[in-house]
């Protein structure tokens, strides 16, 4: 197996998942996190579809463009979720499981960091917690099935920090 570490570029490791991420689903895409590097060393191997998760709409906007530049046939869908608020992601999973859309990969790479005052969203959660890693375990859950039915090599990937 080919050791990952620090110094690994998003796009070697890219590299090793080429043959099993056809269907992508990532979080935490806002522009010039690792996320965003990852969905466009993702994008340059022609993945059917790739699914952004995010916040927003205007932190993944300048990314879907990128992506847009360096593959057109790779379809794009940006799903509005907070990780931080367990309904939310269970909103998007049904949403996309409504869609029909077969996710052979989920890449959790959202956080939260430095949050500069300790708050509990509507599920009674701290945020960071919530977000970075209770947000993340439920999504995984609830894809878990469809993962690894998909047959392709149910790639899951969560992606850390040295941060701490």
């Amino acid at each position: 197996m080919t050791s990952i570490d620090a110094d690994t570029s998003a796009a070697n490791v890219i590299k090793l998942f080429t043959n099993v991420l056809f269907e992508v689903f990532i979080t935490g895409t806002s522009k010039g996190g690792i996320g965003t590097e990852t969905t466009i060393a993702l994008a340059s191997t022609s993945p059917k579809y790739i699914i952004l998760a995010s916040r927003n709409e205007s932190k993944v906007a300048s990314v879907i463009e990128e992506i847009k530049k360096i593959n057109l046939t790779v379809e794009v869908t940006l799903l509005e979720m907070d990780l931080a608020d367990s309904s939310s992601v269970r909103k998007a999973a049904t949403k996309i499981k409504a869609a029909t859309y077969e996710i052979d990969g989920l890449i959790n790479n959202a956080n939260v960091m430095a949050v500069k005052k300790y708050t509990t969203p509507k599920n009674g959660i701290e945020t960071q917690f919530a977000s970075n890693h209770v947000g993340h375990f439920l999504l995984t859950n609830l894809f878990i099935d469809e993962i690894v039915a998909s047959g392709k090599g149910a790639t899951i990937v969560n992606v850390t920090s040295l941060g701490h």
